[in-house]
């Protein structure tokens, strides 16, 4: 799973899009999703805690689509 954050309106999309780019030439699999960048994230964090309630939203149901994708390979191998 990819998460990118930054102060600026776009989170980092930018960086998100090389760095998916940079896992695809190394065959890795980056879970399939909507992007999780995160703009104005200084504007999200209380004492270094990230406190926006929309933003924890975002990031669970990143988190969610990430164990549905790992899940099948924690499973036991059947023969």
């Amino acid at each position: 799973m990819i998460v990118t954050t930054a102060p600026g309106l776009f989170g980092g999309a930018r960086a998100q899009a090389q760095i998916r780019d940079a896992l695809a030439a190394t065959l890795a699999r980056p879970v399939a999703r909507p992007h999780l960048a995160i703009p104005a994230v200084d504007k999200k964090l209380v004492d270094g805690e990230l406190v926006d309630e929309a933003t924890l939203q975002l990031l669970r149901a990143g988190l969610d689509d990430l164990l549905a994708e790992i899940a099948p390979l924690a499973a036991p191998a059947r023969r």
